[in-house]
Protein backbone atom coordinates (compact mmCIF):
# COMPACT_ATOMS: atom_id res chain seq x y z
CA UNK A 1 0.00 0.00 0.00
CA UNK A 2 1.22 3.17 -0.72
CA UNK A 3 0.51 5.99 0.58
CA UNK A 4 -0.45 9.97 -0.99
CA UNK A 5 -0.72 13.36 0.74
CA UNK A 6 -4.55 12.84 0.09
CA UNK A 7 -4.83 9.50 1.98
CA UNK A 8 -6.22 10.16 5.94
CA UNK A 9 -2.90 8.09 7.83
CA UNK A 10 -0.54 11.00 7.63
CA UNK A 11 -2.72 13.33 9.31
CA UNK A 12 -4.09 10.39 11.82
CA UNK A 13 -0.53 9.44 12.76
CA UNK A 14 0.66 13.15 13.10
CA UNK A 15 -3.01 13.31 15.16
CA UNK A 16 -1.44 10.67 17.33
CA UNK A 17 1.61 11.93 17.66
CA UNK A 18 0.35 15.37 18.76
CA UNK A 19 -2.27 13.66 21.26
CA UNK A 20 0.83 12.21 22.97
CA UNK A 21 2.56 15.45 22.88
CA UNK A 22 0.13 18.49 22.18
CA UNK A 23 2.67 20.89 22.46
CA UNK A 24 5.38 19.51 20.40
CA UNK A 25 6.30 22.02 18.00
CA UNK A 26 7.97 19.89 15.63
CA UNK A 27 4.49 17.99 15.63
CA UNK A 28 2.47 20.50 15.06
CA UNK A 29 5.09 22.04 12.00
CA UNK A 30 4.69 18.74 10.10
CA UNK A 31 0.78 18.90 10.77
CA UNK A 32 1.33 22.62 8.95
CA UNK A 33 3.28 21.31 6.02
CA UNK A 34 0.99 18.42 5.03
CA UNK A 35 -2.05 20.24 5.73
CA UNK A 36 -0.92 22.49 3.06
CA UNK A 37 0.36 20.31 0.56
CA UNK A 38 -3.14 18.55 0.98
CA UNK A 39 -4.67 22.19 0.16
CA UNK A 40 -6.00 22.64 3.80
CA UNK A 41 -5.03 25.99 4.14
CA UNK A 42 -6.98 26.91 7.33
CA UNK A 43 -5.68 23.85 9.23
CA UNK A 44 -2.15 24.04 7.96
CA UNK A 45 -2.57 28.01 9.20
CA UNK A 46 -3.72 26.85 12.85
CA UNK A 47 -0.83 23.98 12.97
CA UNK A 48 1.91 26.77 12.00
CA UNK A 49 0.24 29.14 14.30
CA UNK A 50 0.11 26.77 17.07
CA UNK A 51 3.73 25.73 16.48
CA UNK A 52 5.25 29.20 16.64
CA UNK A 53 3.34 29.94 19.62
CA UNK A 54 4.31 26.60 21.29
CA UNK A 55 8.25 27.25 20.82
CA UNK A 56 8.78 31.15 19.79
CA UNK A 57 12.41 30.97 18.76
CA UNK A 58 12.07 28.19 16.17
CA UNK A 59 12.16 29.85 12.99
CA UNK A 60 10.32 26.93 11.10
CA UNK A 61 6.54 27.50 11.79
CA UNK A 62 6.76 31.40 11.05
CA UNK A 63 8.52 30.87 7.73
CA UNK A 64 5.51 28.19 7.40
CA UNK A 65 3.01 31.31 7.90
CA UNK A 66 4.85 33.51 5.66
CA UNK A 67 4.95 31.39 3.08
CA UNK A 68 1.30 31.07 3.48
CA UNK A 69 0.47 34.14 3.11
CA UNK A 70 2.50 34.91 0.06
CA UNK A 71 0.53 32.47 -1.55
CA UNK A 72 -2.57 34.48 -0.48
CA UNK A 73 -0.86 37.70 -1.87
CA UNK A 74 -0.84 39.12 1.83
CA UNK A 75 2.84 40.67 1.25
CA UNK A 76 2.74 42.61 4.87
CA UNK A 77 1.69 40.02 6.96
CA UNK A 78 3.79 37.69 5.35
CA UNK A 79 6.92 39.90 5.37
CA UNK A 80 6.89 40.34 9.42
CA UNK A 81 6.69 36.42 9.45
CA UNK A 82 9.86 36.38 7.78
CA UNK A 83 11.52 38.96 10.00
CA UNK A 84 10.33 37.49 12.66
CA UNK A 85 12.03 33.90 11.59
CA UNK A 86 15.22 35.55 10.21
CA UNK A 87 16.26 37.08 13.68
CA UNK A 88 14.98 33.91 15.22
CA UNK A 89 17.65 31.78 12.91
CA UNK A 90 20.41 34.40 12.67
CA UNK A 91 22.71 33.05 15.02
CA UNK A 92 22.46 29.58 13.13
CA UNK A 93 23.05 30.97 9.84
CA UNK A 94 21.24 27.66 7.61
CA UNK A 95 18.39 26.82 6.03
CA UNK A 96 15.96 28.53 7.63
CA UNK A 97 18.08 31.87 7.68
CA UNK A 98 18.34 31.03 3.78
CA UNK A 99 14.46 30.20 3.52
CA UNK A 100 13.40 33.61 5.63
CA UNK A 101 15.88 35.57 3.60
CA UNK A 102 14.58 34.61 0.44
CA UNK A 103 11.14 35.07 1.18
CA UNK A 104 11.65 38.55 2.62
CA UNK A 105 13.14 39.86 -0.05
CA UNK A 106 9.99 38.05 -2.40
CA UNK A 107 7.58 39.84 0.16
CA UNK A 108 9.63 42.89 -0.05
CA UNK A 109 9.57 43.02 -4.01
CA UNK A 110 6.18 42.35 -4.21
CA UNK A 111 4.85 44.90 -2.11
CA UNK A 112 7.11 47.43 -3.73
CA UNK A 113 5.97 46.15 -7.40
CA UNK A 114 2.07 46.56 -5.96
CA UNK A 115 2.04 49.28 -3.99
CA UNK A 116 5.29 51.29 -4.66
CA UNK A 117 6.15 51.17 -0.47
CA UNK A 118 7.15 48.35 1.86
CA UNK A 119 8.21 49.11 5.46
CA UNK A 120 11.47 47.29 4.87
CA UNK A 121 13.37 49.16 2.48
CA UNK A 122 14.79 48.04 -1.07
CA UNK A 123 18.38 48.45 0.30
CA UNK A 124 17.69 45.74 3.15
CA UNK A 125 15.82 42.97 0.97
CA UNK A 126 18.23 43.54 -1.69
CA UNK A 127 20.96 42.03 0.89
CA UNK A 128 18.71 39.36 2.14
CA UNK A 129 18.77 38.55 -1.67
CA UNK A 130 23.09 39.10 -1.89
CA UNK A 131 23.05 36.45 0.86
CA UNK A 132 20.82 34.15 0.12
CA UNK A 133 22.28 34.10 -3.78
CA UNK A 134 26.10 33.43 -2.30
CA UNK A 135 24.51 30.13 -0.43
CA UNK A 136 22.93 28.96 -3.87
CA UNK A 137 24.56 30.80 -6.84
CA UNK A 138 22.67 29.14 -9.30
CA UNK A 139 19.24 29.78 -8.05
CA UNK A 140 17.53 30.75 -11.56
CA UNK A 141 14.86 31.60 -9.15
CA UNK A 142 17.23 34.23 -6.83
CA UNK A 143 19.09 35.34 -9.79
CA UNK A 144 15.37 36.55 -11.42
CA UNK A 145 14.00 38.41 -8.16
CA UNK A 146 17.54 40.51 -7.74
CA UNK A 147 16.78 41.29 -11.13
CA UNK A 148 13.46 42.43 -10.55
CA UNK A 149 15.17 44.50 -7.53
CA UNK A 150 17.26 45.90 -9.55
CA UNK A 151 14.93 47.11 -11.56
CA UNK A 152 13.14 48.72 -9.00
CA UNK A 153 16.41 50.20 -8.04
CA UNK A 154 16.53 52.27 -10.93
CA UNK A 155 12.90 53.26 -10.57
CA UNK A 156 13.91 54.57 -7.02
CA UNK A 157 17.12 56.30 -8.56
CA UNK A 158 14.88 58.17 -11.04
Amino acid sequence: YTLSLHDALPIFYLGAAAALAPNDHEILHARAGLHDMRGEEAEARQCAAAAAAAYPPCPKPRIALGSLLLKKERFRAALRHFEVAMAAAEAEDGDDAWEARCNGALAVIRLLQRYGTSPTPLAVATLWLQRAIAAAPEDARLLTLQEEAEALRCIEDT
